[in-house]
């Protein structure tokens, strides 16, 4: 992770900024009138019990915020599409339980990086979470925020194309979290109207 993490300034801003939008992200969420099912189910999941202040916020809301987020942005599944089982969003972030053999954890066709999440079956052990390229577990990180900007990282360090599937989700992150210019011209229409509503609710 430290060849990842060049300077600790990087990541303490990214979490800094990460933590600043997922209040905003989950309010907006909860306020829009339209709510696909998918959303309706991550928002039941999540309960109306949890505090979005960023100093108290947990790994079940950081992670509510990044499926609220994927399902704006990433592509419906199609119906004849396979859906992975321990999948919790496409091609990035990947649910198994502890002990699952490395070849399980993640799909064998898939060369982009993703988070795998390890979890026990009854809470007794914090979930532990890696970076996996090509069915490799090649760096831990000790929670989901350092995960998610490490798997961003080695994208953009790497010139890694972001999964078409998640081309507006990865320009999200890029844009409002991470804080890099992109080219305006190539993000879609879609990932516009978000990032407006995203910014005018920022401001309620």
């Amino acid at each position: 992770m430290d060849m990842i993490c060049q300077s600790e300034d990087m990541l303490e801003q990214f979490e800094e900024n990460w933590r600043k939008f997922v209040g905003v992200i989950l309010s907006y969420s909860k306020t829009i009138p339209f709510q696909t099912k998918e959303l309706k189910q991550i928002l039941e999941e999540l309960g109306d019990d949890y505090d979005v202040s960023t100093d108290n916020l947990t790994e079940v809301e950081h992670i509510a915020a990044l499926k609220c987020v994927a399902s704006f942005l990433v592509p419906k599944r199609k119906k004849q599409e396979k859906k992975d089982h321990h999948s919790v969003i496409p091609f990035l972030l990947i649910d198994v339980p502890n002990l699952t053999p490395e070849r399980e954890c993640v799909d064998s066709a898939s060369t982009y990086p993703s988070i795998v999440r390890k979890f026990d079956a009854d809470n007794s052990i914090a979930a532990t979470y890696s970076i996996y390229v090509e069915e490799e577990d090649i760096i831990k990180c000790p929670d989901f925020i350092s995960a998610l900007y490490v798997v961003f990282s080695l994208h953009y360090i790497f010139n890694i194309s972001y999964h078409p599937k998640l081309n507006d989700l990865f320009t999200f992150l890029q844009e409002r979290i991470f804080e890099i210019p992109g080219d305006q011209k190539r993000i879609s229409l879609t990932l516009s109207n978000f990032m407006v509503a995203i910014s005018v609710a920022s401001k309620d």
